[in-house]
């Protein structure tokens, strides 16, 4: 391994590793009805928070949203905005996503999970909640004034 000094780290018989960063970022319960985000919902929030990682092209990410108030979440359908970095926009295995927690959310339980991708709408990283049993959208009047979603992943840059 040799030192870059602030050009990176390069690794034996491999090109420099140049882009390290950690942060924080604010995630945005939104609404979208493909190809449309629509912000502005006037929802509130008791928690809103979001931590990354990147390491050359891949952001490792948590986040947790916990409404207060659904505001005009009622139709189309949920996603999460606000990430802090533009997602690869081809190619096969770009992301993996998880929904950890998934409070308040009627009809869905332990028993019947939610699953999550990673699109780009846009210009933007969208996180679209599914439903893992018939694979469609969920809709924003699934959402309460007491949601609590905890989703964690990664994707590529």
């Amino acid at each position: 391994m040799k030192i870059l000094g602030s050009n990176g780290i390069e690794f034996p018989g491999g090109s420099p590793f140049t882009y390290y960063e950690e942060g924080t970022f604010t995630p945005i319960i939104s609404r979208y009805a493909y190809p449309n985000i629509y912000s502005g919902n006037s929802e509130s929030y008791n928690t809103q928070s979001g931590k990354y990682l990147r390491i050359g092209k891949v952001v490792y990410f948590n986040l947790r949203v916990e409404l207060s108030n659904k505001g005009n979440l009622t139709s189309s359908n949920i996603c999460i905005t606000g990430m802090p970095f533009q997602p690869l926009t081809s190619g096969v295995g770009r992301m993996a996503v998880t929904v950890a927690s998934a409070d308040n959310v009627t009809d869905y339980s332990p028993d019947k999970l939610i699953g999550t991708f990673i699109t780009y709408i846009d210009s933007k990283a969208v996180i679209i909640l599914v439903d893992t049993v018939t694979t469609n959208a969920i809709p924003c009047s699934k959402l309460n004034n007491n949601t609590l979603l905890d989703v964690a992943g990664f994707y590529f840059v």
